[in-house]
């Protein structure tokens, strides 16, 4: 129930959250001591918030991502960032876990959401800022709060995903197929 309340109040303030969700990965590091371990897959729900179906779903579509297009999309929850701001926390996940930085990598998304804190913030490779402008991050973010608001992080967070594959299709990325 305790979760069921958390999950409810997460939702009810996410989209005022949303604002200025997107940042380029360079600039002042936090600390941030108390990062997990980088996720060993595409998805590291460390704060147990998104169901096994929609993780699978989102496993999919992340690897044909990285397949097609080249692109490091990685998607975490954490319960709470400790009282650090989501950009600073978010900013020293993405380079200690040096996204896209494997061989070929064309750019790397670190999409975090600190459930308990009920923020969620985006993190991009410079490549990357062209295409997915901060405007274009808040559409998607608040298309991603409807899911969120009936209960459903792995909704929510899918529907993000989609959207931003999409956009990135349209941009030139890649052909299709990527869903």
């Amino acid at each position: 129930m305790q979760r069921i309340m958390r999950l409810v109040a997460f939702c009810a303030v996410f989209a005022l959250a949303a604002s200025g969700a997107s940042a380029q990965i360079s600039g002042a590091v936090s600390a941030g001591n108390d990062l997990p371990a980088r996720p060993k897959s595409f998805v590291g729900d460390f704060a147990n918030a998104i169901d096994a179906r929609a993780e699978r779903q989102l496993e999919t579509k992340l690897a044909a991502l990285r397949k097609r297009a080249r692109i490091e999309f990685v998607v975490v929850t954490i319960e709470t960032t400790g009282g650090e701001e989501i950009f600073d926390y978010s900013l020293n996940a993405a380079r200690r876990w040096r996204l896209a930085k494997g061989a070929g990598d064309k750019g790397g998304i670190l999409l975090m959401l600190a459930i308990r804190d009920r923020k969620w913030r985006v993190q991009l490779t410079d490549s990357l800022r062209v295409d997915l402008p901060e405007e274009v991050l808040k559409i998607h973010g608040d298309r991603m709060s409807a899911p969120l608001g009936r209960g459903g992080v792995g909704a929510g967070v899918n529907v993000f995903v989609d959207g931003i594959i999409a956009h990135l299709a349209e941009r030139g990325w890649f052909t299709t197929g990527v869903k």
